[in-house]
């Protein structure tokens, strides 16, 4: 809300709406990423911490091997749900959306099995919707919640409208201002 207000203090209009099909988008994406470690991970695997091929073969199991046939429909799929989003965007150029629906995870949640890793993965989806179609977003910190922690925005913008994004979240910072600074100076 922070972030709305001050984008409607900028100049912006704000709307409570929807972008089409996000869980549709969002399950696109855990398919394709996922056909597509497949294919390399082999090659990587070895060079790998036991975590991350802890991590990796849970994030694997939460979906099914695709043959090419499924895997290319994924893709036409990927496709038409580029053009609803961006049919959506001509008239709602910048969508204002949470990073994560959850508190930040504990370290060590992301090793802890296929529920806790499919919890996460569920719980950004607006992040993974807006790489499997290829959008550019920017990340701006809002406040921090009750313990402490950073609580933060993204701003979706338009294939090719990073600028976009860019210009919204300058706003949002030059009104909340620096809200988690940064000592260099501390290691």
């Amino acid at each position: 809300m922070r972030a709305a207000g001050a984008l409607v203090a900028a100049g912006h209009a704000v709307s409570e709406l929807m972008p089409p099909e996000l869980e549709q988008a969002a399950g696109l994406w855990g398919d394709l990423i996922n056909e597509d470690v497949r294919r390399f991970w082999p090659a990587v695997e070895p060079a790998t911490s036991a975590g991350a091929r802890d991590f990796v073969a849970t994030v694997l199991g939460l979906t099914d091997e695709l043959d090419v046939a499924d895997y290319a429909m994924r893709w036409q799929a990927r496709q038409v749900l580029a053009r609803q989003w961006s049919l959506h965007q001509a008239k709602t150029p910048l969508i204002l959306a949470p990073i994560c629906l959850r508190a930040p995870f504990a370290p060590g949640e992301d090793l802890r099995g296929a529920e806790a890793v499919g919890v996460i993965v569920d719980s950004m989806r607006f992040v993974v919707a807006v790489n499997a179609l290829g959008l550019p977003s920017a990340a701006v910190p809002v406040g921090l919640d009750d313990s402490g922690m950073p609580l933060a925005v993204q701003i979706i913008g338009p294939r090719f409208r990073e600028d976009l994004c860019l210009d919204a979240a300058a706003a949002i910072e030059e009104a909340l201002g620096t809200l988690t600074p940064i000592d260099p100076r501390v290691p």
